[in-house]
């Protein structure tokens, strides 16, 4: 196929817009909430840092994407049968908390 279709991936932009860029998705970030807390050798807990993001998320097959799509009802039936178990919870909890 021709790049009219299919354009260069990542795209090739100067170092300045990268920067820019970067600093753009840093900034909503944090305005966002998607924050976590730095490594533990760092002495102050009260800093907080942007968690990781992709500036350029990573192709993903469309057969693979609708597969996803498709089988995500019948995750979301499970996991609300699950979640209607206290039974169930209390045992997974019991056993993580003896690990």
């Amino acid at each position: 196929m021709s790049e009219t279709f299919f354009p260069k991936y990542p795209p090739n932009i100067s170092d300045e817009n990268l920067q820019s860029l970067k600093n753009l998705a840093i900034d909503w970030s944090l305005s966002h909430g998607l924050i976590i807390r730095p490594p533990t050798n760092v002495s102050n807990n009260s800093f907080v840092m942007h968690a990781p993001v992709s500036l350029f998320p990573s192709p993903f097959p469309r057969k693979t994407y609708e597969e996803a799509i498709e089988l995500q009802p019948m995750f979301n039936l499970l996991f609300h049968k699950l979640s209607q178990d206290s039974e169930f919870i209390t045992q997974v909890v019991e056993e993580y908390e003896q690990n």
